[in-house]
């Protein structure tokens, strides 16, 4: 709806549908119509047209000529009036601040929200339900605050890419011999508090992140500052690390040790009794990336999850304090 709202002129002038619209932070525009009918509307002719009454009894007026709006003023209608003030257009708890100067025919905003989190948009009115509703800020990776699937608002980490402008979310961070559960179950460690060594969030935030998100990462011994070593993320669409996977899968791109490949397949594997890992050996040659076993290795190796098979040139099986992480994102 364009029209913010009607009011009766009751023979009042002009000047009392101009101090309504000044009032209001929305209003960009309004008519007068018949001298009796004050409409109030929250775009202007620029924007659309067709939107605003044609009759000849209608009168049109926005606010970009302020110099006018001066000279028609009374001084019960001050055309400086902080609308922040006499209005409240921002949502959630939003800071509102006023602008300048009375907004031009392109419809530039007569105020702006500073939004507190997980809320966004002009209005602050758009909840985030990922980091990736962070991804226009400062792109600061560390703690945030977005809107769980309940409704409920929960601190997670994001991580910015600078090189790709991939925004990720993180949902579980574990040490090396930790034995996490499958991801198809419901099994939260410190939900509430990320942490690298021992963080897992509630299956139902991770899917509405996963929602929100078109990719997924493992990473290795990530704590906010260190380069990627051994890592790989692939599309959702690809494979649903939520639940049981056997199979080679695609990745968009993969790395163990000094061997890497990019659009490929590479085995992964989880049921109800094994977390999420990557798994290589002659059994998973079909796939398209397997590395081979490591020289100290008595057998074949699992990766970026499980390590009952530990290779030590692999980052995240490469000692006892060594982190492996997963994440969601986009762009």
């Amino acid at each position: 709806m364009f029209v913010i709202k009607i009011l009766n002129m009751d023979g009042k002038s002009f000047s009392f549908c101009l101090a309504r619209c000044l009032e209001n932070c929305l209003c960009k525009s309004f008519q007068v119509c018949d001298s009796t009918k004050c409409e109030l509307s929250s775009i202007n002719k620029n924007e659309d047209g067709s939107a605003f009454d044609t009759r000849s009894g209608c009168v049109y007026y926005d606010l970009d000529a302020l110099d006018a709006a001066k000279q028609q003023c009374s001084k019960t209608c001050s055309s400086s009036i902080n609308c922040c003030i006499t209005s409240n257009p921002c949502l959630h708890g939003g800071v509102c601040l006023a602008a300048n100067s009375i907004p031009s025919t392109k419809g530039r905003s007569r105020f702006r929200c500073e939004c507190p989190q997980p809320y966004i948009g002009p209005r602050c009115k758009n909840p985030v339900r990922s980091c990736r509703g962070y991804r226009n800020g400062s792109r600061t990776s560390g703690l945030y605050k977005i809107l769980a699937g309940n409704e409920t608002s929960v601190d997670v980490y994001c991580d910015f890419d600078p090189i790709t402008s991939l925004t990720w979310t993180l949902v579980q961070s574990h040490v090396r011999d930790t034995k996490m559960k499958s991801l198809k179950w419901n099994s939260p460690i410190s939900p509430d508090t990320p942490s690298w060594t021992g963080y897992r969030l509630q299956k139902s935030r991770m899917r509405s992140i996963q929602v929100d998100s078109s990719k997924w990462r493992i990473t290795c011994q990530y704590n906010g500052t260190t380069p990627l070593t051994d890592y790989v993320y692939g599309a959702i669409k690809d494979m649903d690390i939520l639940e049981p996977i056997v199979n080679c899968a695609k990745v968009e791109f993969i790395k163990i040790r000094d061997e890497s490949c990019s659009n490929c397949t590479a085995h992964f594997f989880q049921n109800d009794n094994y977390m999420l890992h990557h798994y290589s050996s002659s059994r998973t040659a079909k796939c398209e990336f397997s590395i081979t076993r490591g020289a100290k290795m008595s057998c074949d190796g699992e990766y970026f999850g499980l390590f009952d098979c530990k290779d030590k040139d692999h980052v995240c099986s490469s000692s006892l304090k060594a982190t492996t992480q997963i994440w969601f994102g986009g762009y």
